[in-house]
């Protein structure tokens, strides 16, 4: 089923972000200077959004939700 591979897909990529965060995470505990730390969140936030939610397959679960409605409010009319 495509909503399995999806799942499965978005697992995989969540996985890999949780290492780049824990980079973060470090660089940030370690950070000394305040306006250092501000550096640190916001790289983290512009490489969450540009790496992270890019690869997760939000829009084809979307999709196969839709799939899923319409095939159950088909078979619920029969």
């Amino acid at each position: 089923m495509k909503l399995k591979k999806c799942l499965r897909h978005d697992s995989f990529q969540l996985g890999k972000a949780t290492y780049d965060i824990d980079e973060y995470l470090k660089e940030f505990s370690t950070a000394r200077i305040p306006i250092r730390r501000q550096v640190i969140l916001n790289e983290s936030i512009a490489h969450e959004v540009t790496n992270l939610l890019p690869s997760l397959g939000i829009a084809e679960m979307a999709r196969v939700q839709v799939q899923l409605a319409l095939r159950d409010y088909v078979k619920s009319a029969v």
